[in-house]
């Protein structure tokens, strides 16, 4: 799905966005979260989250099962899972954000290898590590990404089940 204009304007971005609430489309702000819960929601999951529009709303601590850390990647047990959410920090004039989201595409192999992320309002760009262009691009991508690039990646399957 490619946007039409690179101003957030596929039918389908309208579809994502009807889900969290339909007046949020006429503003056309960036929509990695609600493209997230949009897939979530159509997998029949209901995940209790409280503001689904945000992608720092999908960092939960306790539902986290991998984060990078510049002295060594940390896990919690086994690789994470398919369809877990990947979350992206940018540095702000207030220090680093979570500014971005998308799912996990696949496990990988060795734990040294790339994660495969299925992003929305992302950029084709072919760039492992993610970039400020990623952040507001104009479409949906399945994405290489170096764990050096992943803020933390959480598991919300188990808490959003119906």
């Amino acid at each position: 799905m490619r946007e039409l204009t690179r101003r957030n304007d596929h039918p389908a971005i309208q579809t994502f966005w009807t889900l969290i609430h339909p007046a949020y489309y006429r503003s056309r702000p960036p929509w990695c979260a609600a493209f997230v819960y949009f897939c979530l929601r159509s997998a029949g999951l209901r995940p209790p989250v409280k503001t689904p529009a945000l992608a720092a709303a999908w960092y939960r601590k306790s539902l986290t099962v991998w984060t990078y850390n510049p002295h060594g990647n940390q896990r919690r047990g086994a690789e994470p899972p398919k369809a877990s959410l990947v979350l992206y920090q940018f540095k702000t004039a207030g220090g680093y954000r979570i500014g971005h989201v998308g799912l996990l595409a696949d496990q990988r192999r060795k734990a040294t290898d790339d994660f495969m992320v299925l992003e929305g309002n992302t950029s084709a760009a072919g760039a492992v590590e993610l970039t400020e262009r990623d952040r507001e691009g104009n479409g949906v991508y399945l994405k290489r990404r170096s764990p050096r690039s992943i803020y933390a990646i959480v598991d919300w399957i188990p808490i959003s089940m119906p």
